[in-house]
């Protein structure tokens, strides 16, 4: 007998859009944890906070955190998860929609990987940013943090105020859905002063 054919649901169409692949390993959660060293005073954003597999971590680690999710099919369980933890706001918003803070804090996710190069530049051009950690595609990890032995223009240009570095690697295997490629902790720091005076950095870009 022939095999069925196979038909994707709704749900399924969904995942692809919104380019949601759900980190399930702890060892991996705990890797982007210590990635992302949260300050124990300070406010931290989550991008893409899904059913909560980073949120409670997180939340122990940091003085207050404000939990992005745009989907509602994780709404209810994500809102379980904060509803428990007195430091966390769970916002059901897009993140890339959401106005940076006014004051200093950082940026840490699983983020929709279609989305990566929004959510960087979103964290680029936030005045207060002091870092970002973000699980990306290995390969996109990878070129912006010069692993290969050369460097985009991107991290170039941004270079005297933002140092990028892999700050580990996260096997497929540890999301669900599994996706075709291995993942990497993308760290994005803020300088504590840039490299060249800031009227100077224009000329250089």
């Amino acid at each position: 007998m022939a095999p069925r054919p196979f038909r994707s649901t709704e749900r399924d169409r969904s995942r692809r859009v919104l380019s949601q692949n759900f980190l399930v390993d702890r060892a991996a959660v705990q890797r982007v944890i210590r990635a992302a060293d949260p300050d124990p005073a300070g406010l931290l954003l989550e991008v893409g906070a899904g059913r909560g597999q980073l949120t409670r971590p997180l939340a122990a680690r940091c003085g207050r955190l404000t939990a992005y999710e745009v989907d509602p099919a994780v709404r209810g369980a994500l809102a379980a998860v904060c509803a428990e933890l007195s430091n966390v706001e769970h916002r059901q918003a897009d993140f890339l929609a959401a106005e940076p803070p006014p004051e200093p804090f950082a940026v840490v996710g699983n983020i929709p990987w279609s989305l990566t190069s929004a959510v960087v530049r979103w964290c680029l051009a936030a005045p207060r940013l002091r870092s970002a950690t973000l699980l990306t595609q290995l390969e996109y990890a990878r070129r912006r943090s010069g692993d290969y032995g050369r460097w985009t223009r991107l991290t170039v240009s941004t270079w005297p105020e933002f140092g990028w570095r892999l700050a580990g690697r996260v096997p497929r295997t540890a999301f669900r859905p599994v996706p075709a490629v291995d993942a990497g902790i993308l760290r994005i720091e803020r300088r504590p002063e840039p490299l060249l005076p800031v009227a100077a950095l224009p000329a250089y870009r």
